[in-house]
């Protein structure tokens, strides 16, 4: 009996046993399976991740490339710009140039058409207009003596700079009152007198011009006197061509600069020029003004007067004398 129950006690043991061990067996199985399947886990992952970062290379050098072409074509831009400015600036200085010389032929058919008929008139006809011009240069060039008389000849006053207002009435009426006639803004060939309010450009033509700038107190006081003042004691101009015999010249900086400001401030400094007497060359020994921007390099136009915008406008308005 003793034996029968070790025997059957054995047995349990050895099934118990056989249990375990199979349950061993099933555990390294599952952890096997779990090993299998990180491993396949892993080698999928790092196949994602090759992929990832050849399509990230690849997306790299697209961009590169991109920003290579973007930088060339910027590049190529901007040098087609620099070429397109250029020529602009080209067809500018050409375009003055042509209305310059056209201005210049104008002046030179008007210069022959008014000399054709005193070289067909006869030797009388030719004294008496010698003789014209003598007496017109000497109307011209008379001085202070005369001034008294001129005074009491009709004034033609140019008023500019002004908006309206009372002042403005208060000016014209008494101009008209002392038997003056009246220009507004407007700069008509028979204008003697200009009154300005402020630096206006008419201003500055009139005194390029030799015609007397005179202040508001000039028809005030010449309103209570009864008749118009002499001019010497009231105003100021310009009594011989200031520019005469000079020499300008205008730099491809001043000219990009000037077109910038007034498409016309080129045109209306070469007209200021010749009312004063001088004219436009080309940069050169002959130059004895040159025009630059204000941030040009003075100091490569040495020997010559250099002038920007401003300090030109300034010469003139500085200009004339009792």
């Amino acid at each position: 009996e003793e034996e029968r129950q070790r025997s059957i006690s054995h047995s349990h043991e050895m099934k118990a046993a056989n249990q375990r061990h199979e349950n061993q067996i099933n555990e390294i199985n599952c952890l096997q399976q779990e090993i299998e399947s990180l491993r396949t886990s892993a080698i999928q992952r790092e196949a994602c991740l090759r992929q990832e970062t050849d399509d990230h290379v690849h997306t790299r050098r697209e961009r590169d490339s991109l920003i290579e072409k973007l930088a060339r074509y910027t590049n190529d831009e901007n040098i087609r710009q620099a070429e397109l400015e250029r020529h602009k600036n080209e067809v500018e200085l050409r375009g003055e140039r042509i209305r310059d010389l056209e201005f210049r032929l104008e002046e030179f058919s008007r210069a022959q058409a008014k000399r054709e008929p005193e070289q067909n008139l006869g030797n009388e006809n030719v004294g008496n207009i010698a003789n014209a011009k003598k007496e017109r240069s000497r109307a011209q060039n008379l001085g202070n003596e005369n001034v008294g008389n001129i005074s009491h000849s009709k004034k033609v006053v140019l008023l500019t700079g002004y908006k309206g207002g009372a002042e403005l009435t208060k000016l014209k009426n008494s101009i008209e009152k002392l038997g003056g006639e009246l220009r507004h803004g407007k700069f008509t060939t028979d204008v003697t007198h200009c009154i300005a309010k402020g630096r206006t450009a008419k201003m500055l033509k009139a005194l390029l011009k030799g015609l007397w700038v005179m202040e508001e107190s000039w028809v005030f006081q010449s309103l209570a006197s009864g008749s118009f003042l002499e001019e010497s004691k009231h105003g100021r101009r310009v009594n011989k061509k200031p520019f005469n015999g000079k020499n300008f010249s205008l730099t491809t900086s001043f000219h990009q600069e000037a077109l910038k400001r007034n498409k016309q401030l080129v045109t209306i400094c070469r007209s200021f020029v010749k009312i004063g007497g001088g004219q436009i060359v080309e940069l050169g020994n002959s130059s004895h003004y040159v025009f630059v921007s204000k941030k040009e390099n003075r100091e490569r136009y040495s020997g010559k007067v250099c002038l920007d915008w401003e300090g030109f406008l300034e010469k003139i308005e500085n200009m004339g004398s009792n």
